[in-house]
C-alpha cells in the first residue's frame, strides 16, 4: 500500500469535515453505484457512524447486462455494513441529449424521489473527476459558470423531480421546495488514497465495462488526455482543481454584482415558470444582458444555455413588441409576453378530449369572513394531466349528484363573466384578460351540468347554480374578479 500520498484515514477525515456544516440535517443518502468510489464512501461513512440516519441509494440504469448483478452487490454490501438500502430502476431515454446526459438526468430524477429538505446526498466524486469535468467543459467552450467545475456542496434542485409525473424535464420552475444538499466529501481527494482504502479493508466493488469505452467523453479524457498531461505535470489534477476554485471565487464576486441588477428586473414566479421585466433588461448593455440571463437561469437551478441558444435569446429580447418568438432547450423554453421575458418548463401536450370528474361537495370551505383571503389549503384538489392542480375555494356546496367536470378548450366556447353584460368567445376573453398564449389551450374549463361555470381561476361565468355558490373576490389587473378555484402548478 502506498502511504506516501495520504493515509486511508484521510477518507474518514474528509467525510467528517464535509458533514460539520450540515449537522442539523436528519438523513444522509449515499449515491451507491457499486464502484470503488461510492463503496469506499459508504464504508468510511459507516465507520464514522454519524448521528444522521444513513441510507444507500442505488440507481439501476439498466444499460449494462450486469446491471441487476450490480444492484445485488450493493444490497449485499449494505447488509454487511448494516445500512438501509434502496434501489430505483430508471428508464434512460437519449432524446437527443446523448446517453451520458440522459443517464445523469434519470439519476437526478431518482435522487429527487428520495431526497427531501432534511436530507444530504453524498456522492463519491474525487479530484480526478473534477479535472475531467473542468477539461470537458473547457473543450465545450464553457464560460465562468461552467469552468467552476463541480462544487463541494450545493442545493440539490429538483430539475427532474416530476419527469415521471407529467413528462417534462425542468421542474425547479414549477416546484420551489428545497431538495436538500448535494455534498461531495472526496472532491479534493486523489484517486490513489481511495484505492488504498479499498485495499486496506478488502472491499469488493464492481467495474463498469463502459468505463473503458473512449467513445464516452469522460473516458476519453481520463485515458487519452489526463494521463499524458500527468507525464508533463504530475500535479495537474491538483492544479486544475485550484484553477476551478479561483473561478468559483470570481463567479461568486460577479454574482454579488449581478444580484443588484437582477432585483431591478422584478423577478416573479408565474404559472409553469418564472419571468423578468423585459424593458428594463432591454435598456442594459448586451454583455450585462448575457450575464443576467445566466444568473437568472442559474437561480432557477437550470442548465446554462449554449452560446447559440443565448444568441437566439438576444434576438428574442430585441424582437418586435407584437412578436411571439420562442427559444427551446431540452429543459425549458424562453418566451416573451406583455413586457415580460418568461422561462417555462417543458410542458406536455394536452388532449383536448380529456374530461375529468371533480366532486367538491364535501369540500372543507372557509367561512365568509375568510373567503376573501383565498386560502384554499383546505379545499378539494384535482390534479390535471400536466401536473398542475385545481383547488376549490368557493364557499357553499354543489349538489353531490352533480359533480363538476373539467375539460379543455376545443374551440367555440363562450362565457359571460360575472359582472359583465354580454357573453363573449373565450378567444376574445383570453386576449382581453391577457392570458398568455401558452396557457390558452391548457387552462381548465370547469363545467356544472354541461354549462361552463369557470375558466380556470381567471373568471367565473354566469350560471344557474351561481346563487348557491358564494364566490371569493380578489384584486386583479382588471379590478375585481370572482374566484371559486385556484389553479397552481
Amino acid at each position: 500500500m502506498n502511504h506516501n500520498i495520504l493515509k486511508p484515514s484521510v477518507i474518514e477525515c474528509a467525510i467528517q469535515k464535509a458533514l460539520i456544516p450540515f449537522a442539523h440535517y436528519k438523513r444522509v443518502v449515499v449515491a451507491l453505484s457499486g464502484g470503488i468510489d461510492s463503496v469506499v464512501l459508504l464504508h468510511a461513512l459507516s465507520c464514522i457512524k454519524p448521528d444522521q440516519v444513513v441510507i444507500a441509494l442505488h440507481v439501476n440504469h439498466g444499460l449494462s447486462p450486469h446491471a441487476n448483478q450490480w444492484e445485488q452487490h450493493c444490497s449485499t454490501l449494505c447488509e454487511q455494513l448494516k445500512v438501509s438500502f434502496k434501489a430505483i430502476k430508471v428508464d434512460v431515454s437519449d432524446a437527443g441529449k446523448g446517453i451520458e446526459a440522459a443517464a445523469r438526468d434519470a439519476r437526478l430524477a431518482a435522487f429527487a424521489r428520495v431526497v427531501d429538505e432534511n436530507t444530504l446526498l453524498l456522492t463519491g466524486h474525487h479530484l480526478a473527476d473534477q479535472a475531467e469535468t473542468f477539461l470537458h467543459r473547457l473543450c465545450r467552450g464553457s464560460g465562468l459558470q461552467g469552468l467552476q467545475g463541480m462544487l463541494h456542496s450545493r442545493p440539490l434542485t429538483n430539475t427532474q423531480a416530476n419527469t415521471s409525473q407529467c413528462g417534462s424535464t425542468a421542474l425547479p420552475l414549477a416546484k420551489k421546495a428545497q431538495q436538500g444538499i448535494l455534498v461531495r466529501p472526496l472532491l479534493n481527494i486523489p484517486k490513489q488514497p481511495i484505492i488504498d482504502y479499498a485495499q486496506a479493508y478488502s472491499l469488493a466493488y464492481v467495474n463498469d465495462e463502459s468505463n473503458t469505452n473512449t467513445r464516452f467523453t469522460r473516458n476519453f479524457l481520463r485515458q487519452s488526455i489526463i494521463g499524458r498531461l500527468k507525464q508533463k505535470w504530475p500535479q495537474v489534477e491538483q492544479n486544475i482543481a485550484r484553477a476551478a476554485l479561483h473561478i468559483q471565487d470570481s463567479q461568486a464576486l460577479l454574482d454579488t454584482y449581478l444580484h443588484t441588477d437582477f432585483i431591478t428586473l422584478d423577478p416573479l414566479k408565474t404559472l409553469f415558470g418564472h419571468s423578468i421585466q423585459l424593458d428594463v433588461l432591454q435598456a442594459m448593455p448586451a454583455i450585462k444582458q448575457t450575464h443576467l440571463m445566466r444568473y437568472w437561469l442559474g437561480s432557477l437551478g437550470l442548465p446554462m444555455p449554449s452560446h447559440a441558444q443565448l444568441h437566439e435569446v438576444h434576438k428574442l429580447i430585441l424582437a418586435k413588441i407584437d412578436a411571439c418568438p420562442e427559444v427551446r432547450t431540452h429543459y425549458y423554453s424562453i418566451r416573451r409576453f406583455q413586457n415580460r421575458l418568461v422561462c417555462l418548463r417543458v410542458l406536455p401536450a394536452i388532449d383536448a378530449n380529456t374530461v375529468l370528474s371533480w366532486d367538491v361537495s364535501l369540500s372543507g370551505l372557509p367561512d365568509s369572513s375568510e373567503a376573501s383571503s383565498l386560502d384554499a389549503s383546505s379545499g378539494v384538489k384535482l390534479t390535471l394531466p400536466d401536473g398542475s392542480t385545481l383547488i376549490w375555494c368557493g364557499q357553499g356546496k354543489i349538489t353531490p349528484n352533480s359533480p363538476l367536470t373539467v375539460r379543455f378548450r376545443q374551440g367555440g366556447e363562450r362565457c359571460k363573466p360575472l359582472g359583465r353584460k354580454h357573453s363573449q368567445t373565450l378567444k376574445k376573453l383570453f386576449q382581453e384578460y391577457g392570458i398568455a398564449p401558452w396557457l390558452r389551450e391548457r387552462i381548465p374549463l370547469i363545467y356544472l351540468d354541461d354549462q361552463l361555470l369557470a375558466v380556470g381561476d381567471a373568471w367565473v361565468c354566469v350560471h344557474p347554480a351561481i346563487n348557491n355558490i358564494t364566490v371569493n373576490t380578489a384584486s386583479s389587473a382588471k379590478g375585481s374578479a370572482y374566484k371559486i378555484v385556484q389553479w397552481r402548478d
